[in-house]
């Protein structure tokens, strides 16, 4: 059921996306646009989406060299194919991209908080937690979600006290070992021992009010 109501919101057609885009609570005139085949015609949204990773690629575990064409083929098999996933542009009322957020792993009540990016240059204060706040809700009412996950890297301090304010508590900590091969860096979950990084995955959870631990 709510894995049809994700696909429902991946429209081919930019106009539709529109007109099912979220208000973002706190935030006028700032909205939630779910992502669908209409934004691999959008240039201008390629374009901030691949230099935002660029600016910030040591925050993601996985990584490879950021270009555009990198980048639609990743939208392609997970914001779009993906049906368990959902992103959402987050714009303002002249269609600017300010960021994103997104879902993935949508699983019987249980969903990933994913893509959490702001612009590099934008600085409108509280807008990302106006977005997760709306997205959480969206879950919750839509999708029946009662428990919220994510993970982030140790040394993102700044992404661990966003959410952290917002709700989420630490659940789980695994140490890492890193692998290249050329550009592109990969990471997978090791004992302590075997780790050569000196950072770890920090996995955090937020359950909705009256949720069952």
């Amino acid at each position: 059921m709510g894995e049809n109501k994700l696909k429902n919101l991946k429209f081919t057609n930019k106009d539709d996306a529109l007109a099912a885009r979220l208000e973002i609570l706190g935030q006028p005139l700032y909205f939630l646009v779910p992502v669908g085949s209409w934004i691999l015609e959008n240039e201008p949204h390629i374009r901030l989406i691949t230099s935002w990773r660029q600016v910030n690629r040591d925050m993601y575990f996985a990584r490879f060299p950021e270009t555009q064409e990198s980048m639609i083929r990743y939208l392609e098999d997970f914001s779009i194919k993906d049906q368990t996933t959902l992103l959402f542009i987050i714009e303002d009322q002249n269609g600017i991209a300010h960021g994103h957020i997104g879902i993935k792993g949508y699983s019987h009540r249980t969903v990933e908080i994913d893509s959490v990016m702001r612009g590099n240059d934008v600085y409108v204060p509280g807008l990302m937690d106006g977005a997760l706040i709306t997205l959480m809700k969206y879950c919750e009412q839509e999708l029946e979600i009662n428990e919220f996950r994510l993970e982030v890297i140790s040394y993102n301090e700044r992404a661990i006290n966003f959410y952290t304010r917002n709700g989420f508590s630490l659940c789980e900590t695994r140490s890492l070992f890193q692998s290249k091969d050329g550009e592109i860096v990969s990471h997978m979950y090791v004992p302590p021992e075997d780790s050569n990084v000196d950072y770890r995955s920090l996995k955090l959870i937020r359950y909705s009010k009256g949720a069952s631990r």
